[in-house]
């Protein structure tokens, strides 16, 4: 006989507050669990493209895949018409991962060894984690130099089909030089394995540079267009070769003595989430 006090019971007991808590915690987990296999099953690894259908994803024409095979640049300049600010385009295939060549081309320090026209290039601190990049070039006479400094982000997405595996982009911070407009990004794809600018299992990757720029008041349009085409097909040749010097090497050999990439723990930047700066 129950207690003055006590509920009736009818049926199955109602749970105590540290079941019921076990009981949403369960449903909780398995509703987790259920989303994330749908998620994956939405966005699955995607194995790396061969050269032809990326080019065709790019609006790459056939005799452009011809001349990526045999290693060369393709350069897509602006058209006549379009302004001086208009962006311009460069492809290569490079023999190399696109982990590594993402490496090199985040690695703001040193882009005055391979970059054309880059004299100095230096990774600002700005307290907050952002990554900002003041940059002097030198321009073809007789205009003098210019300095600026950037926005830059760093991100990653190799699971992702049809998009890059590695981007880096920036842009001009506004007042911060003489210059009148500045951006650009480089795309890095892993190309199949033995694909165009490899041999047998060797890595390659399509890389793309995209480069828009205004040195501002007092350069004539033809050198500004001038210096904008030697910059594509330069600076995909500059990074051919900066790509294989030991420091871009994961990890980092002893017996390599060159100053480390940005940053100096010889790391790569962080990929996953997007490194992304402040306005």
């Amino acid at each position: 006989m129950p207690r003055p006090d006590s509920p009736p019971h009818h049926g199955t007991p109602d749970p105590t507050p540290r079941a019921a808590a076990r009981l949403r915690a369960a449903v909780c987990l398995t509703v987790s669990l259920l989303a994330g296999a749908a998620s994956a099953d939405t966005h699955p690894t995607s194995p790396p493209p061969s050269l032809a259908s990326l080019a065709a994803e790019l609006g790459l024409t056939a005799a452009d895949v011809e001349s990526l095979a045999a290693g060369e640049a393709v350069v897509r300049p602006p058209a006549a018409d379009e302004p001086r600010e208009a962006a311009g385009l460069a492809y290569r295939v490079l023999p190399a991962a696109a982990e590594r060549l993402s490496r090199a081309v985040a690695d703001w320090n040193h882009y005055a060894e391979f970059f054309p026209f880059v004299l100095a290039s230096e990774v600002v601190p700005t307290g907050d984690g952002a990554t900002r990049v003041r940059q002097r070039v030198d321009l073809p006479f007789p205009v003098p130099d210019r300095h600026f400094t950037l926005r830059t982000s760093r991100r990653a997405d190799p699971a992702a089909a049809g998009r890059p595996h590695h981007e880096v982009t920036w842009s001009l911070v506004a007042g911060s030089g003489n210059i009148a407009a500045q951006d650009g990004s480089w795309r890095i794809w892993a190309l199949e394995a033995g694909g165009a600018g490899g041999t047998g299992g060797a890595e390659s990757s399509l890389v793309e540079l995209r480069l828009a720029s205004d040195a501002g008041a007092g350069v004539p349009d033809g050198l500004e267009r001038r210096a904008l085409l030697e910059t594509l097909a330069w600076a995909l040749d500059g990074l051919r070769q900066q790509v294989q010097r030991c420091r871009y090497d994961l990890p980092i050999h002893p017996s390599c003595g060159e100053t480390p990439p940005y940053p100096a723990t010889g790391a790569a930047p962080p990929l996953n989430p997007s490194e992304e700066s402040s306005p």
